[in-house]
């Protein structure tokens, strides 16, 4: 009976010193946070104490933009007290997390021209010095949660990857307005070994269309063989001609939905399409979000 009785006090010792954290779990019910770093920009830390300077503190592990971790509370002196997926339970600063509230956001589907048939998720509205965390095909449901000003960002979160991040607003259209019959992206054709023709008479060349020339003002390009359909959702059915390609450039035109165009040239600027408008036979520029290739 004694022996019974000194066992069970030793195990009740035993349980008492399990440190708290053992006692968290990612997979636990508690309310989730998003990394938004910007000092360090694109990632954090996580500290096994709510201090990075005590010199008792050790650093667990560093953590990027989009991750999300959970939050047990809120420390007073600036700390929330976390659980991220690897597992650790220690302190990241407050200022380095924002809450995960999708409750606002509005439904949004990948359909991507450039590049064609996918888009990149981005760790932060900066398409130069952010990083790609995801890539994702049109079709891919999407909650817009918020747009980014003066920038061709949208806030989102990705429900099926539970990713949160940042995606071009040219790559976004709305759930309802998302065609039938999307565009999907041509195969890549797999080379065959031709073998060696004969000699033949070569075959008078037919001569190439000519195409009205671009406007001085535009760069020399090629004209190219493919036409657009003005398609504007929101917030007007309408869209701007510019002479040069950005918004601020003077107006060359105004131009309904349903309207053609001939695409003259699609890569030389990320945002803007040199077109020729084929109701008023008008050059200029038009926002690539405006147009639907046919």
């Amino acid at each position: 009976m004694k022996k019974t009785a000194a066992l069970l006090l030793t195990i009740i010792l035993l349980v008492s010193f399990v440190p708290a954290a053992l006692a968290y779990s990612y997979s636990d019910n508690l309310p989730e946070y998003v990394v938004e770093s910007h000092q360090p920009e694109g990632y954090c830390y996580q500290y096994s104490n709510p201090s990075s300077m005590d010199g008792k503190s050790t650093n667990q592990g560093e953590h990027r933009n989009g991750e999300i971790v959970k939050v047990i509370s809120h420390e007073s002196s600036g700390w929330y007290y976390t659980v991220c997926s690897n597992g650790k339970v220690g302190y990241i600063h407050d200022y380095c997390l924002v809450p995960l509230d999708t409750s606002h956001g509005q439904d949004y589907k990948v359909l991507s021209y450039d590049p064609f048939g996918y888009c990149y998720l981005y760790d932060r509205p900066d398409q130069k010095n952010g990083r790609r965390i995801g890539t994702f095909s049109n079709g891919e449901d999407v909650k817009a949660l918020e747009l980014y000003m003066f920038t061709p960002f949208v806030q989102v979160f990705i429900e099926s990857t539970r990713q949160y991040g940042y995606i071009l607003y040219s790559a976004l259209v709305q759930a309802s307005q998302y065609p039938a019959n999307p565009p999907t992206p041509r195969p890549t054709q797999v080379p065959t070994v031709r073998p060696t023709p004969r000699p033949t008479p070569r075959p008078t060349q037919v001569p190439m269309p000519t195409y009205a020339p671009a406007p001085t003002y535009a760069p020399n390009y090629n004209v190219t063989q493919y036409y657009a359909q003005i398609s504007v959702a929101y917030p007007n059915s309408y869209c701007l001609l510019y002479k040069e390609p950005n918004q601020y450039s003077a107006t060359v035109g105004v131009h309904n939905n349903n309207e053609w165009v001939r695409v003259i040239d699609w890569n030389s600027n990320w945002n803007f399409a040199l077109v020729e408008c084929l109701t008023d036979q008008t050059y200029g520029y038009i926002r690539k979000d405006c147009l639907i290739i046919k």
